[in-house]
């Protein structure tokens, strides 16, 4: 089951960010009563958007770094896989 949820690159890691952090939020207004329609819309623009924009200017960044396209070839899936 763990490795259905291993994302293969840094944008599909940050959108898993947004998406761990949107069910945060929202269980956490459920449990205090503030949990709207209108929250939960808001809450799904901030993080998953939030979380796909880190992701992609992440993977930009690192791309650049390494002077590879990490927006194709993911995560290493050895220690020892330079890629």
């Amino acid at each position: 089951m763990i490795s259905t949820l291993r994302p293969r690159t840094w944008w599909q890691a940050g959108l898993l960010w947004g998406t761990a952090m949107l069910v945060f939020y929202m269980v956490r207004q459920a449990f205090e009563g503030r949990l709207t329609l209108g929250r939960a819309g808001a809450d799904v623009v901030i993080w998953e958007v939030g979380g796909l924009l880190f992701g992609v200017l992440l993977t930009g960044a690192l791309s650049l770094f390494a002077h590879k396209n990490y927006f194709r070839g993911g995560f290493p899936d050895r220690k020892g896989d330079g890629r």
